[in-house]
């Protein structure tokens, strides 16, 4: 692929290089399946409140009962605004994974994706944590690379996931010189 080689530096060599197998992989449903997903969740809750909320009003309930509807309710009206705000956010951010590319070299791990036209970076010793998640028949590879929520980048539908793995921890993981 011409673009791995455009962004190589000087003197760095490939050790391994694969594109998500899609053939294998469960794919990511269309964009209007997810936000009616997200929409039946939020009328869930909804309807749950209004239904709470009715059963606490009635006239033999009092006490402790009502307290506990109550907290339950202000819990569920709380955690419904901020899933009512990410409803109305129609950005679509998932990134079709056919399009990526993947680069481990001696220097850094590349994951490049020709549809958005991004490029994320780990370098060496900075791999903390690493998860696989089952994803069809293959394997999905979470590589933590950082402290932070966002410090993470997902090798997707990888067919030879215990290899790619080895690497990974091989040449960027956090190592203390300590026995």
């Amino acid at each position: 692929m011409d673009e791995i080689k455009d962004i190589l530096l000087v003197g760095e060599e490939i050790l391994w290089s694969g594109t998500p197998d899609q053939n294998n992989a469960k794919s990511v449903p269309p964009y209007w399946r997810r936000k009616l997903t997200h929409f039946l969740w939020v009328l869930g809750f909804s309807i749950a409140a209004i239904f709470l909320t009715k059963v606490g009003n009635q006239p033999n309930v009092s006490g402790f009962v009502q307290v506990i509807l109550g907290i339950v309710i202000v819990v569920i009206a709380i955690g419904l605004i901020p899933a009512v705000l990410t409803f109305f956010d129609f950005k679509d951010d998932i990134a079709p994974h056919q399009a990526e590319f993947y680069a481990i070299t001696d220097r850094r791990l590349i994951v490049l994706n020709t549809t958005k036209k991004t490029r994320e970076y780990v370098l060496k010793n900075s791999v903390s944590y690493i998860s696989t998640t089952e994803n069809g028949s293959v394997y999905d590879l979470t590589v933590s690379h950082g402290w932070g929520e966002a410090d993470f980048v997902t090798l997707y539908a990888l067919p030879d996931t215990k290899d790619v793995e080895k690497i990974i921890l091989d040449k960027f993981s956090i190592r203390s010189n300590k026995k």
